[in-house]
């Protein structure tokens, strides 16, 4: 096995402190309480249920880590259920790998969460404009 290979997998909740280290490292969180505190209320215990996360890793270490934030909206009757990439970060080390593109491109090459759409389409592809 290549000790420089990209893994890319869902996270597990044991991740948490490894993803926390990573935002201290290439988003300058603090890595306190408060951080922790805030990603547990947006993203364990947001209204509209957990948020689905990828990390990165490589030589089994996490270098990366993109999270899904679920959202729910009313047209009429109708209830969408969508997910919104936000929280992203890619180890200062180990940029320029395409650790952003690759988490980004994740959920959509296996396929959303249950019961919901994406909201957009990752950057990364290219979309016939409405006609």
């Amino acid at each position: 096995m290549d000790a420089d290979a990209l893994f890319i997998r869902p996270a597990a909740p044991d991740d948490r402190p490894d993803i926390i280290g990573l935002a201290v490292r290439a988003l300058r969180w603090r890595g306190d309480e408060r951080d922790r505190a805030f990603f547990a209320w947006k993203h364990d215990d947001n209204p509209f249920g957990p948020s689905p996360a990828w990390v990165a890793t490589a030589a089994g270490r996490i270098v990366g880590f993109r999270t899904l934030l679920r959202w729910e909206f009313s047209r009429g009757t109708e209830r969408l259920r969508v997910v919104r990439a936000v929280d992203t970060a890619s180890d200062p080390s180990h940029q320029g790998r395409g650790i952003f593109r690759r988490l980004t491109l994740a959920p959509w090459r296996s396929s959303p969460p249950p019961g919901t759409t994406p909201s957009s389409t990752p950057p990364t592809l290219k979309v016939a404009p409405d006609t």
